[in-house]
């Protein structure tokens, strides 16, 4: 059985070979999962960059198949080939299933952690404004999407109290989560928020997360 070099360098030469006449000083070639599908990127000097889409060779293929036979068990896994045109270096790494799967779940909550942490405006919204939009609550306007099913956070005047909660179809179906007895207590509560204490981070599921909420912009057009 050939060894991984002797499987490799045939490799490296053809990868290099076809980055090469294409004008590109890097690349990489990588196989995915258990059907071993190919990709192959390049970078050319001036930065740009460069998608190669066609594997219709018998021999290269032959080699990678080859290649994975003498040294990984066959599943779900990623090949990448880093190559250096001009040193002809080519950094190879397999990375397992499990390996990989452990990546993909690592990058999404680093996605998650930036979606939460994003730059948020924290400027209360002020006395001025939340005494306009509690009298335009009181003349039987809302704060409200109305659509099927989620609408987000919405503010309205109703039974002689001024609510805040989630709405579905345009309306409150549930208990609001504030309820104000006075037009002085909402006042005082709504100055206070901002587009960063409104935006619902604190919850568990990222799908409320600036889902339809309260905002200055919504306020302001609003009160107009």
């Amino acid at each position: 059985m050939a060894t991984l070099t002797d499987t490799q360098r045939p490799i490296n030469d053809l990868l290099i070979a076809r980055l090469r006449a294409a004008g590109c000083v890097r690349g990489r070639f990588a196989v995915d999962g258990a059907a071993a599908q190919f990709s192959l990127t390049g970078e050319r000097a001036d930065g740009k960059p460069l998608f190669f889409w066609d594997f219709n060779d018998r021999l290269f293929n032959r080699l990678v198949a080859d290649y994975l036979a003498a040294g990984h068990p066959a599943g779900s896994a990623r090949l990448t080939v880093d190559v250096e045109v001009e040193s002809g270096h080519c950094a190879w790494q397999f990375t397992s299933a499990v390996q990989q799967a452990a990546a993909t779940a690592a990058g999404q909550q680093q996605e998650l952690r930036a979606r939460k942490n994003r730059r948020r405006d924290r400027t209360p919204y002020g006395a001025v404004l939340a005494g306009q939009v509690a009298d335009a609550l009181v003349q039987g306007q809302a704060v409200a999407f109305s659509h099927r099913d989620y609408c987000g956070m919405g503010l309205r005047y109703r039974n002689q109290q001024f609510c805040y909660g989630e709405l579905y179809d345009g309306d409150f179906i549930e208990e609001p989560q504030q309820i104000f007895a006075s037009r002085a207590a909402f006042v005082q509560w709504l100055a206070q928020q901002s587009d960063q204490s409104l935006a619902r981070t604190e919850e568990p599921d990222p799908w409320y997360w600036d889902n339809q909420t309260i905002t200055r912009q919504r306020l302001e057009t609003f009160v107009q």
